[in-house]
Parts: structure tokens; C-alpha cells; sequence
């Protein structure tokens, strides 16, 4: 990605047309992030502002790209969608293992830090959330607590119907701001 590709000026017309579509309301506003007619990237979180725009302005642009299908209801690693064999040493490494040490025995405090972006409870390892990372696309995180046996595990879920709305590669940087917010919202929360 480059600067000058995932400008403002350039991207606009396609991310306002997101609202009332894709599963938008009259604000563009994902993973507390809310992006105003002007551009700008509200982080509600912190209630301050993003200045660094190109990756919520490449994610969102091709979001609005995409037609509306629906959830197929079936989760799979980001390595089991197209192409992410290929790639998926470093959404690990980028989007998974960074989870680990901060919610790895402290499951609570990833309850919280869900419920935080409104994720829904799943019946998965030993706590799991389902956060629409986009409101058509929803992404599950799994936790497999600690234990003296056995190192905490973390896994990321996609449904299937991922791959209809943004690439492989846009999902994975999408992944990995799921989890960067996720641990954002520990050192808030906590």
C-alpha cells in the first residue's frame, strides 16, 4: 500500500457510500472507530484521532466494493482461506500471538474487552467472542486458557463468506486490528 492510494481524496466517494449500505447505518463506524464526512478517523476509544488513515481507508474502500451475501455460518482459520496458507506465519505472528500474553491467563479481562466492541459469547474453547469487525463480517477470537499443562491458545475465526467482501490480505490486516484494539481496550479497561 502507498500513501497516495489510500488518501481521502481518492477513497471518499466509495466510503461515504457505505452509509445505509453493507450493513451501516447513517455513521461509518467499526471497532470503535468512527470516520467522519471529512474524513477524519474518530477513535471513540480513546476519544482521540487516527492520524494514520491508509489502512481503515484500504479496508473500508474495498468493503464498499463488495455486494451483501449472506453468512454461511461456517468458521475457518485464516489460513483455510484462499491463498492464506500462504501467509499465515505472519497473521500469527502479527494478529494472534500478541493476544496471548495479554489475555493468555486472564480471561476475564478478554470477556470484558469483547463485550467492550459488543461481541457475542461462543461455545468454543474455554471463552470465545464472535466481534463484527465489520457489520457484515464477523470474526471469532478463541481462548484457550493457561494452564500448568498447557501454554495459552488463541485462534481467529472467519466465516467463509469473509472472502466475498475483502481479500485475503485485507483480511489479515483486519484481523490484526481487531486485536490490536482488543489489547487497547485491556490497557483501558483494566
Amino acid at each position: 500500500m502507498t500513501e497516495e492510494l489510500w488518501t481521502w481524496a481518492r477513497c471518499s466517494s466509495q466510503i461515504l457510500s457505505l452509509k445505509r449500505r453493507l450493513g451501516f447505518g447513517d455513521t461509518i463506524e467499526f471497532l470503535r472507530y468512527l470516520i467522519t464526512d471529512t474524513g477524519i478517523i474518530r477513535d471513540t476509544m480513546t476519544s482521540s484521532h487516527v492520524d494514520d488513515a491508509e489502512l481503515v481507508y484500504w479496508i473500508l474502500t474495498t468493503y464498499a466494493e463488495s455486494a451483501q451475501v449472506p453468512l454461511n455460518d461456517t468458521l475457518v482459520p485464516y489460513n483455510n482461506l484462499p491463498g492464506g496458507y500462504a501467509f499465515f506465519g505472519a497473521f500469527k505472528k502479527l494478529a494472534i500471538d500478541p493476544l496471548l500474553p495479554v489475555f493468555g491467563s486472564n480471561t476475564d479481562g478478554f470477556r470484558r474487552c469483547c463485550l467492550h466492541f459488543e461481541g457475542v459469547i461462543q461455545p468454543y474453547g474455554d471463552v470465545s467472542f464472535t466481534i463484527h469487525a465489520l457489520p457484515l463480517l464477523p470474526i471469532t477470537v478463541v481462548f484457550w486458557e493457561r494452564s500448568e499443562e498447557f501454554p495459552a491458545r488463541c485462534s481467529i475465526l472467519y466465516d467463509t463468506s469473509a472472502s466475498q467482501y475483502l481479500a485475503t490480505e485485507a483480511l489479515a490486516h483486519l484481523g490484526e486490528l481487531l486485536s490490536s484494539r482488543l489489547i487497547q481496550a485491556s490497557e483501558m479497561i483494566e
